[in-house]
């Protein structure tokens, strides 16, 4: 594997998992928004610290830090081999360059979309190992009595309605993930370029950049996709013997029929809240270990 492709996976594995430690306490009181009766951040922050402690904001961790380094270790290098591959023999390096000139504008515009569609291919393939990580997950966090095990719920679903059960959600997932990722990396990209023209990065203000940068494009990629995660949720939260849901169409025409269209909304005040901190620490990790793993290299 060249060099560059593995302090990518290396990289994005450690970022992973310490974006997944920071943001899981209020990604579980998300999920518990869109599938219970109380809707409200505060409501659910204590009713589940009331009834559970601080273990509570805690279920279904597990899964997810084992994985979260794989999936943004896959994100990271789907997404930086496949933008390799579509900028190849191309001048443009930049996301954004002087666009004085008709010609600059349409290669800025064209990077943009290229941008996006690696992103779009990082986030759908993060789909096939991420889905039944999250399915596990959301079954935990949405069980505010018994504190079962990762490993037990997985058994449980297995046994009870066979491997393909551990892909519920799959549709939401692609939908809310590949357009989710193509717009959280052109923000990303966009922010930190435009910063760049503006202050001299290095030491602190590289930082401020990409605690900027990363925390805003974690932030505006829940927008486009909140109403996907809702349903996702509800879907890997039902019940598997009596089922309320038929599938993405169907749970989408029941919520909207009994709830209306704010229901497709619900907990994207908790999401935008949890994304900042956890994706500006997701991209300053990973760019902190790129430069290290580049430059350990170089130097042997």
């Amino acid at each position: 594997m060249p060099l560059i492709s593995t302090c990518e996976f290396l990289s994005g594995w450690v970022s992973g998992v310490l974006g997944i430690m920071t943001g899981h306490p209020l990604d579980t009181v998300k999920v518990r928004q869109q599938i219970s009766k109380d809707k409200s951040l505060t409501g659910n922050l204590k009713a589940t610290y009331k009834y559970e402690g601080i273990r509570g904001f805690y279920k279904g961790m597990f899964f997810p830090t084992l994985s979260a380094g794989v999936l943004n270790a896959l994100f990271f290098g789907v997404y930086g081999n496949s933008l390799r591959q579509m900028i190849r023999g191309s001048d443009r390096t930049l996301c954004c360059e002087d666009t004085e000139s008709e010609d600059t504008y349409y290669s800025s515009v064209s990077w943009h979309w290229r941008v996006a569609l690696a992103g779009f291919l990082g986030g759908a393939a993060g789909v096939l190992v991420g889905c039944p990580v999250d399915c596990i997950k959301t079954k935990l966090q949405g069980n505010t009595k018994d504190h079962l095990s990762p490993w037990t719920v997985s058994k449980n679903i297995v046994r009870q309605r066979g491997v393909r059960a551990i892909y519920c959600g799959f549709l939401p997932m692609i939908c809310r993930d590949g357009p989710g990722f193509a717009t959280y990396i052109v923000t990303y990209e966009h922010v930190l370029c435009s910063i760049e023209g503006k202050l001299p990065l290095g030491g602190q203000h590289r930082i401020f950049a990409e605690i900027l940068s990363g925390g805003l494009a974690g932030s505006i990629s829940w927008i486009a996709g909140m109403p996907f995660d809702v349903v996702k949720s509800r879907i890997q939260a039902d019940d598997p013997f009596k089922p309320k849901y038929n599938g993405m169409v169907d749970c989408f025409q029941k919520s909207y029929r009994t709830e209306g269209l704010g229901i497709f909304f619900n907990g994207m005040s908790t999401a935008i809240i949890r994304s900042f901190p956890v994706n500006a620490v997701t991209f300053v990790v990973y760019q902190f270990c790129m430069n290290k793993c580049l430059n350990f290299n170089r130097t042997k």
